[in-house]
């Protein structure tokens, strides 16, 4: 019997969100998860977002890895290779961009690796203040338009 009919013999009706619950692989969340996906995201920048913190954004080094592109310098300074850290974390725009939407929030910028602000924010970016929610739209906002 397919696993569909098992899940409803006997259960004359269920909801779409029920049925979901039944077949869906779980997982264990990553502790990131709340950074990406809260109330009030933007789709299309929590998908750029977790593509990112994942490392599965189409970025020069990648690129280069699966022998699609040769040049391998960032698409916003020309002066470094571009990997997921440089172009979001390390290049002299991500780095100035940062600062500034920080500095907006009342915030200092602290350098960091991307994993360092995923970790920090996980850890920080806690509940569902005014200044939580701006920072993770900013900061989905950032790692989209980047």
């Amino acid at each position: 019997m397919s696993l569909i009919r098992k899940i409803l013999a006997g259960n004359g009706s269920l909801w779409a969100k029920e049925i979901w619950g039944k077949i869906r692989l779980q997982g264990q969340k990553v502790y990131w998860h709340r950074l990406v996906w809260y109330p009030m995201h933007l789709p299309k920048h929590s998908l750029i977002t977790w593509m990112d913190i994942l490392n599965k954004l189409p970025t020069c080094d990648r690129l280069q890895r699966m022998g699609l592109v040769t040049a391998g310098l960032c698409v916003n300074c020309r002066a470094s290779n571009e990997s997921r850290d440089h172009l979001f974390s390390q290049s002299p725009l991500a780095i100035e961009l940062w600062k500034s939407v920080l500095q907006l929030n009342g915030m200092n910028y602290t350098a960091m690796t991307l994993e360092e602000i995923v970790s920090r924010a996980s850890s920080m970016w806690k509940g569902k203040s005014l200044i939580t929610t701006i920072l993770k739209i900013s900061w989905n906002a950032y790692i989209y338009f980047l």
